[in-house]
């Protein structure tokens, strides 16, 4: 699991329309954080599921985030949302309604949950919890690289595996040509020096210092030799 209590409610809405694009394969409509309406997120269209019904109408995505660690979402949690819910169904802009959230969710309580907004007229519900969104990230590397911030939620012994290496090696191939123009400095050659005597560097210094620049040079001298030890 990772810590997405961490990200911020802003950050936790772009991983959540980001995945709705790059996972559920759904082109989003995002909204002013202010004047969303009850919608974080919208598209009218089908939804075609893998093994399932495809879905056609309009779609709303509404994002609950909690700043709680661990966290289990209650129904009644969500009485503003589904007073908004009924206004979208009114206005004939919600035929379906996708709640992701990064908080837990016990099985009985998302059934109620679907049940309210089953009762506020929406044909098709769909609530993803904090366990499902955090299998997206593992599963998906081109969701971790679109939210790099997901690197800093969890445990590094679940973060950097193979699969994340590999994903590494493919950033930094990218960044290849603006590498090469990069001059070596001393702070450079003294980090290098650092890892391959400790097999470990810790980098610091002020805003714009090339910190990045070092630890992108660093990681793509050590890929030529297997796994990076930074």
């Amino acid at each position: 699991m990772y810590d997405l209590h961490n990200l911020g409610w802003n950050s936790f809405q772009q991983l959540c329309l980001t995945i709705s694009r790059e996972v559920l394969g759904q082109t989003v409509q995002s909204f002013l954080d202010s004047k969303d309406g009850g919608r974080d997120g919208a598209f009218r269209e089908t939804w075609k599921q893998n093994g399932r019904e495809d879905l056609t109408g309009r779609f709303v995505i509404q994002c609950k985030f909690t700043n709680r660690s661990g966290h289990v979402l209650r129904p009644s949690e969500l009485t503003d949302e589904v007073a908004k819910v009924k206004r979208l169904v009114a206005k004939g802009l919600c035929d379906s309604y996708v709640l992701m959230t990064n908080a837990g969710l016990a099985g009985t309580r998302a059934e109620d949950i679907e049940a309210l907004s089953t009762a506020a007229g929406v044909k098709q519900v769909l609530v993803l919890g904090s366990t499902w969104i955090s299998q997206q990230i593992r599963e998906n590397k081109r969701l971790r690289m679109l939210v790099p911030r997901v690197y800093g939620l969890g445990d590094l012994s679940q973060i950097l595996d193979a699969r994340a290496y590999r994903q590494a090696k493919e950033i930094l191939e990218s960044m290849r040509e603006d590498l090469a123009k990069v001059v070596v400095t001393d702070a450079y050659q003294k980090a290098a020096t650092a890892l391959d005597k400790h097999s470990f560097v810790l980098l610091i210094g002020e805003p714009a210092a090339g910190k990045t620049t070092i630890a992108s040079m660093l990681a793509m001298a050590a890929s030529t030799n297997g796994m990076p030890r930074s």
